[in-house]
C-alpha cells in the first residue's frame, strides 16, 4: 500500500482529526475568555500524550520476548522515559503551581529537553530494524538520561535557559534547538521510508504522519511568546495529533490486527512459506517422471500425476506401497515394502547408495 492507497483508506480519520482539531483551536482562539481554561487544556493535552506513551510501553514491555520488531520495541521503551519528562513539563506549567518559584523557563526547559529525547530516540529507532534491541542496556541508558535531565534542570541549574523572564521571550537556545530537534525528526523519517519493507503499509504511514505533526508543533514552538498563546495552543493540538496517529498505529493496531504489528516477521515467513509451498507442489505435480513419496511405515504419502501414469491407477494417500504393483528390490518382493532399503533408511537414518527398485506391471 502506497502513500496515495494509505490515504484513500484512511481519509475519513484523518479529516476527521484534522476537523476537531481545528475546531478546538478556531473555537478556542476566538473566545475571549479562553486564557482562563488554557492551563486545562494543556493538562489534558499532555496527559493525553502521555497516556498513549505508557500505552505504547505497556504493550511491547509485556510483548518484548515474542515481539519481532526491534523498531517498536525500542521506540516503546523510549516513549516511558519521554512521557516522564513530559509529566514534569506539565506539572512545571505556569499556574500549576507545583513549582511557581522557577517561573516560565522550567516548563520551556523541561519541554526542550523531552523534545530532544524523542527526537533522538526516533533517530536510533531505525538502527533495530532489522535486530531486537537488548533491554537490559536500553533501559539504564534512558535511566541515566532522565536522570541527567532531572539533575541538569532542578538541581545543578546547568541546563541552558529556553525563556528570558526579562525579556517575556524564547532565548535563541530555544529557537535553535527546535530547527535541531525538527531536523533530527526529518531525518528519522527518512530513515523509517528506507526500512518501510519491515512494516505493514498502514503502520508505516501512521508513525510517518506522526512524525510530520511532531516537526509542524516544533515549528509553531519557535514563534510563541505567550505561554498561553494561540500559537502556543496550536503547537500543543499539533503534540496530541501527533500522539494520535500514534495511538493508531500502535496501540489501536496491536490490538485489533497484533501480526500486523508485533509479528509482522512471523506472519511475513508464513506467507513466503505458503509461496515456496505452492512453487514446490507445482513443481512436483508437473514432473514428468513419476515420484511417490513413502513414510517410514511404507505408506503413500503424496504421488504426482505421473506416477499415476506409470501405474495405471489411482494412487491413495495412506495405502501400502507394495499394494501399487508388483515391486521388487533387492529380491524383496515377497516380504513387502518395509524391508526395502529406502524404507530400512527412513526408520535407521542410513544413507543408501545404488539401489534399484524394479516395478513390473501387470499387462
Amino acid at each position: 500500500m502506497g502513500l496515495v492507497d494509505f490515504i484513500k483508506a484512511r481519509k475519513w480519520d484523518l479529516l476527521v482529526a484534522v476537523l476537531v482539531l481545528a475546531g478546538v483551536f478556531l473555537t478556542q482562539v476566538f473566545r475571549p475568555e479562553y486564557r482562563e481554561h488554557y492551563l486545562l487544556f494543556h493538562s489534558l493535552a499532555e496527559t493525553f500524550s502521555i497516556v498513549v506513551a505508557c500505552g505504547m510501553f505497556v504493550i511491547v514491555w509485556n510483548a518484548r520476548r515474542i515481539i519481532d520488531n526491534g523498531y517498536l520495541l525500542f521506540l516503546g521503551i523510549a516513549y516511558f522515559f519521554v512521557a516522564a519528562v513530559d509529566l514534569l513539563h506539565m506539572l512545571a506549567y505556569k499556574g500549576m503551581g507545583v513549582w511557581p518559584e522557577y517561573g516560565k523557563d522550567l516548563p520551556t526547559q523541561l519541554w526542550i529537553a523531552a523534545r530532544y529525547l524523542q527526537a533522538a530516540s526516533l533517530l536510533a529507532a531505525p538502527l533495530f530494524l532489522s535486530r531486537k534491541p537488548f533491554v537490559g542496556v536500553v533501559l539504564p541508558i534512558y535511566g541515566l538520561s532522565l536522570i541527567a535531565i532531572v539533575g541538569s534542570v532542578f538541581y545543578w541549574g546547568i541546563f541552558p535557559s529556553c525563556f528570558d523572564e526579562a525579556a517575556d521571550s524564547l532565548t535563541p537556545f530555544k529557537v535553535y534547538s527546535e530547527y535541531v530537534i525538527s531536523a533530527m525528526l526529518v531525518a528519522a523519517a527518512a530513515m523509517l521510508l528506507r526500512g518501510q519493507h519491515r512494516f505493514e503499509a498502514s503502520v508505516l504511514w501512521l508513525v510517518v504522519f506522526s512524525l510530520i505533526a511532531t516537526i509542524l508543533s516544533e515549528l509553531a514552538f519557535t514563534f510563541f511568546s505567550d505561554v498561553y498563546g494561540p500559537i502556543n495552543l496550536l503547537g500543543h493540538l499539533f503534540k496530541v495529533l501527533a500522539f494520535y496517529l500514534l495511538y493508531q498505529a500502535i496501540i489501536v493496531t496491536a490490538l485489533a490486527k497484533p501480526y500486523d504489528l508485533l509479528f509482522r516477521d512471523l506472519k511475513q515467513s508464513e506467507q513466503d512459506l505458503r509461496t515456496e509451498r505452492a512453487r514446490l507442489d507445482a513443481v512436483f505435480h508437473s514432473a514428468p517422471e513419476g515420484i511417490i513419496v513413502i513414510d517410514e511405515a511404507a505408506r503413500v504419502v503424496m504421488s504426482n500425476p505421473a506416477a499415476e501414469k506409470i501405474l495405471s491407477r489411482h494412487i491413495r494417500k495412506g495405502e501400502a506401497v507394495d499394494a501399487l504393483a508388483n515391486l521388487n528390490s533387492d529380491g524383496a518382493a515377497e516380504q513387502g515394502g518395509a524391508v526395502w532399503p529406502v524404507v530400512r533408511s527412513l526408520r535407521e537414518g542410513q544413507t543408501i547408495h545404488n539401489t534399484a527398485l524394479e516395478i513390473k506391471l501387470d499387462v
